[in-house]
């Protein structure tokens, strides 16, 4: 199911898809350099709506759940 969704910005060179010849089979996938450009075109759009979400508010609580699911992946 993730390969599904991935398959596309693996053509379209954003998400690189690296398969490792093991038992049991493994794949990751990384963002390409120009993977990495489009993460950042949105950041100013984000950063304007967290300047914006009343603190302590429900969505102020998401986006910090949001936030630190992108730390952890690795591409915040």
């Amino acid at each position: 199911m993730l390969a599904a969704l991935l398959r596309e910005p693996e053509a379209d060179g954003i998400v690189h898809r690296e398969v490792y010849d093991e038992v049991p089979p493994r794949v990751e996938y990384s963002l390409t350099a120009r993977g990495v450009a489009l993460d950042e075109a949105p950041a100013p759009l984000g950063a304007w709506g967290r300047a914006d979400v009343p603190a302590g508010s429900a969505a102020a609580r998401q986006v910090s759940e949001d936030d630190h699911v992108a730390l952890v992946a690795g591409t915040a």
